[in-house]
């Protein structure tokens, strides 16, 4: 594209060069009565060759300034080969070699080393030097006093073939150089472009201010953590401001989190100069989501916990399945009375309570890499409505809203199973404690902006509190007598493994609800 505007410039130019050189040539027709150049051979002949080249000339200036013009190497080769004949014609008539007017030839023959390489330029060379020995040649036949002006014509020819060699090489270098600047340009555009999408990929929020808080950059993590609002070319306001002023004052200041907006998240925010060698500055803005960074700091102290605990449980799981073993063998012996039987019951049943939270202790720290593959959303949640229905019969209400019949994810089969199966489950436990009614709604869609499929579980049951939301994933914390605390754990850890994330939504005036936000099928991070 950029190769096309520049020979059309240089078309443009080129032709103008033509209609001011067909002005000054008619002008010197009429002024040069005294110097006696142009013309002064065959007048007539002399002003009707420049009008028609003056008019052509003006003719493809209008053509090559209009709206789409290509040059096409016809067009141009045939308006290059014709100046030099016009040329030669216009030597010819007004006294030959003499006139020095031979010296025009030199400029058709460098846009044809200019436009054309190779042949094409070497044949306008030749064309020329032939057009000017032959003029000599003709003009000796006329009058033999001519003849003194053969080898300078000759010699002329070379000047014109050197000069066309000399031009084919700055234009072959000149080209040559183009095309590695716009290899380079698009290897630069390509990097930017690669930039540009691994900064909004991030889910650390950036930004790029100037000295006046104008936002020169932002990523999208920018705009869901700070203020959806956000855009490039507007000064940045609120706590963030603020806290702007507060680092340029004094680089030194520790900046407390913030919560830019009620229904956004508490954030973090940090500062760094970006210095340019034109002695220009820019900042660059960190907005990291404090609930993120406290639950990693959080996972890397339950990853010591959790070994220590499954070493644990390893531990108790043999006394425990001989205290079941020995509450089994009493349970046979017939002269117990029902009071002993029920003391065997209770010791029965928190038995298995505990061998269940051996068992979920022992798969957390056995949990088998995932192997994840591309699932049909709609279909999976059929597959999951059937075992469901299966475990707590027919007369459940269970309503799956999808946006698009489509959705594809990318998860390990088993693992997603067992998640949805838990929540499921707990979402129609809670209703039925609430309502009466065993009730669950799915509802699945893709976020726009984030491009990632998205699956809210909603029940009737009567919610977490925001005070006991972040509580709800931690191991072994349950508001349910009967329950392990685990569950949810188990499944935000298997959503965590698949690079999904499980949390528990509450929104200004609505009721809470589980949603899983799961990777893009398309654009997950390879993990070795």
């Amino acid at each position: 594209m950029q190769n096309l505007q520049q020979e059309q410039g240089i078309t443009k130019v080129y032709f103008i060069y033509r209609v001011i050189l067909s002005i000054t040539l008619s002008s010197l027709f009429f002024v040069d009565d005294t110097v006696g150049i142009a013309g002064n051979y065959h007048n007539h002949t002399y002003l009707i060759v420049i009008i028609i080249y003056a008019l052509f000339s003006l003719a493809g200036l209008i053509f090559a300034h209009k709206k789409g013009f290509l040059p096409r190497k016809s067009f141009i080769s045939g308006t290059v080969f014709s100046d030099i004949i016009t040329t030669g014609v216009l030597v010819h008539v007004s006294g030959g070699f003499s006139t020095g007017l031979g010296i025009l030839l030199l400029t058709p023959v460098a846009a044809a080393g200019i436009f054309f390489y190779g042949i094409g330029a070497t044949a306008a060379a030749a064309l020329a030097t032939l057009t000017i020995i032959f003029e000599t040649l003709f003009s000796t036949l006329q009058d033999p006093l001519y003849s003194k002006y053969i080898v300078p014509s000759g010699l002329y020819g070379i000047v014109l073939f050197v000069a066309s060699g000399i031009i084919q090489l700055l234009s072959k270098y000149i080209r040559s150089t183009q095309k590695e600047l716009q290899k380079q340009r698009g290897e630069v555009y390509s990097l930017e472009q690669l930039n540009q999408q691994i900064v909004q990929r991030l889910r650390t929020g950036i930004l790029i201010l100037d000295k006046e808080k104008k936002i020169k950059m932002l990523n999208q993590a920018a705009l869901a953590l700070l203020d959806n609002h956000l855009k490039e070319n507007t000064i940045m306001k609120g706590e963030a401001a603020n806290r702007f002023d507060a680092w340029i004052k004094d680089p030194s200041t520790k900046l407390e989190s913030f919560q830019q907006a009620p229904e956004k998240n508490e954030v973090r925010i940090n500062f760094s100069r970006i210095n340019y060698q034109d002695g220009e500055t820019d900042y660059i803005v960190f907005v990291e989501n404090k609930t993120e960074l406290v639950q990693q700091a959080q996972q890397m102290k339950l990853a010591s916990l959790g070994r220590l605990s499954a070493s644990i449980a390893h531990e108790i799981r043999n006394p425990l399945n001989a205290i079941s073993h020995a509450t089994q063998l009493l349970k046979e012996n017939e002269q117990l009375d029902p009071q002993d039987m029920r003391l065997l019951e209770i010791i029965e049943n928190h038995t298995r309570r505990l061998n269940n939270i051996v068992s979920n202790t022992l798969s957390i720290s056995r949990r088998s890499t995932p192997m994840p593959e591309k699932i049909v959303l709609p279909e999976f949640l059929q597959e999951v409505k059937t075992q469901i229905q299966q475990s707590f019969g027919e007369n459940i209400n269970f309503n799956i809203h999808l946006s698009n019949p489509d959705i594809i994810i990318a998860f390990d089969r088993s693992q997603l199973n067992q998640v949805m199966i838990n929540l499921i489950e707990n979402a129609l436990r809670y209703s039925h404690k609430a309502t009466g009614e065993y009730w669950v709604m799915l509802k699945g869609y893709i976020d726009e902006k984030l491009e990632i499929p998205i699956l809210n579980i909603l029940d009737h049951g009567a919610g977490i509190n925001a005070e006991d939301a972040e509580k709800v994933f931690e191991p072994f914390y349950t508001t349910d007598a009967q329950g392990t605390g685990l569950g949810l754990y188990i499944c935000k850890e298997l959503c965590e493994l698949n690079q999904a994330e499980l949390e528990y939504v509450i929104k200004p005036g609505e009721k809470g609800f589980f949603q899983i936000r799961f990777s893009h099928p398309d654009k997950r991070i390879i993990s070795s």
